[in-house]
Order: C-alpha cells, then sequence, then structure tokens
C-alpha cells in the first residue's frame, strides 16, 4: 500500500489559506452571517494571495494551481467560513475566467447587500386555485 503524504508546496499552500482562514474569516464570519454582509473586500484579499483564478494560467492572472491545490484551499478557507470557501470555490470549480469570476461576485454582492422586500412580498397569485 502507498503511503501519501503532502509535500512541502502543498503544506505550504494549505497552512497559507489556513492562516488566512484564522486571521480574516473566522473571527467575523459570525457577523457576516447574522449581518447578510458580503465581503467583498476580504475575498479580494484571497484573490491576491492566490486564491482565485487557481486554475488559470500564470501568464494571464491565474495561479496555475491543481485540483488538489484548491482542495486544499477550499478545505482550509471552509474552517474561517464555509460560505466564503464556497463563492471563491465557484468561479474555480467552473473553470471560469478571472472576468467572469468578478463579474459574478459583483452580481451576488447586488443580489445579497441591502435590503430585498421582493422576497418579503407574499406570492403572486397564480392560475391554480387554492382552498
Amino acid at each position: 500500500m502507498h503511503a501519501f503524504s503532502l509535500d512541502a508546496d502543498h503544506i505550504a499552500i494549505r497552512d497559507m489559506a489556513r492562516a488566512f482562514a484564522d486571521d480574516r474569516l473566522a473571527p467575523r464570519a459570525l457577523e457576516w452571517d447574522e449581518k447578510k454582509h458580503f465581503p467583498v473586500d476580504v475575498i479580494r484579499e484571497a484573490a491576491a494571495l492566490g486564491m482565485a483564478a487557481i486554475y488559470v494560467r500564470e501568464d494571464v492572472g491565474g495561479s496555475a494551481m491543481t485540483r488538489f491545490d484548491a482542495a486544499l484551499i477550499f478545505e482550509a478557507l471552509s474552517t474561517g467560513c464555509p460560505a466564503v470557501a464556497a463563492f471563491v470555490s465557484i468561479p474555480v470549480v467552473n473553470l471560469a475566467t478571472p472576468l467572469f469570476g468578478m463579474a459574478f461576485m459583483v452580481h451576488m454582492h447586488k443580489r445579497l447587500s441591502g435590503p430585498r422586500p421582493e422576497l418579503l412580498e407574499p406570492a403572486r397569485k397564480t392560475s391554480v386555485p387554492t382552498r
């Protein structure tokens, strides 16, 4: 049976993501959730550290990492804030370009920021009778 272990690069990636989660995500995750806050600034910090555009080539602004690297990053980020980890993973999992990722971030920020009165309105009447 083959023994598995992380190499030095994988350990560095995991430790960097875990430190970010401990320092920048965990202390505020509950507050963000309670206030329905979308931490764009913190997600941009994660991106600046290479935790976005993970599969994109370096010559076009990506990190050129592997799926295994991504798994280490998302697992570590999840220890601080599963919502941020999930959000950061979406463009990566879909192999989206950095432009799509940014457009998606802007879209979600607009959806999650501020009051959403349309979500509180009663459902519109349908053609199906109810009793």
